[in-house]
């Protein structure tokens, strides 16, 4: 399948953008590999203005526009669980949101769900994002989507 990376980082005007304040954003992007380093800087850009914090997974050098540690793969793929669930942790207290534009199968939204925080996920591909919302409902047996 491919997709759309305009649609990702489509035209939007600022003030139709909303999120709450983000206590920790944490994304990977091992299922984009295809997806340029530029466009992925670009629509994590979008939300700088909601995201304290800021956990990074990508291999490629991202110019952002908000406070962030990046790692690689090989740091986040020995264990990945167990690396969301510690940073989630070190960064966040009960009740803070994170957030992950990059959602996949909802992996950080789990460990945040389990850890007592509250979670936002984004997913552009709707075969992945059934998946990640079949996921979510299993975890949380509440889920608010929109399309």
């Amino acid at each position: 399948m491919s997709i759309d990376w305009n649609l990702f980082n489509r035209d939007m005007r600022e003030e139709d953008i909303y999120i709450p304040e983000v206590d920790l954003l944490i994304t990977d992007t091992p299922n984009l590999p295809q997806m340029p380093p530029d466009e992925i800087a670009k629509g994590l850009n979008r939300y700088s203005r909601f995201i304290k914090y800021a956990i990074i997974c990508c291999d490629d050098k991202l110019d952002l526009n908000f406070p962030y540690i990046q790692f690689s793969h090989a740091t986040y793929g020995k264990n990945p669980k167990r690396f969301i669930m510690r940073n989630i942790s070190r960064l966040t207290r009960m009740g803070e949101i994170v957030f992950d534009p990059f959602c996949g199968y909802s992996t950080v939204g789990i460990c945040a769900l389990e850890m007592g925080r509250r979670y936002i996920g984004i997913e552009i591909d709707p075969e992945i994002y059934q998946i990640s919302e079949k996921n979510l409902r299993e975890k949380d047996g509440a889920l608010l989507t929109a399309n």
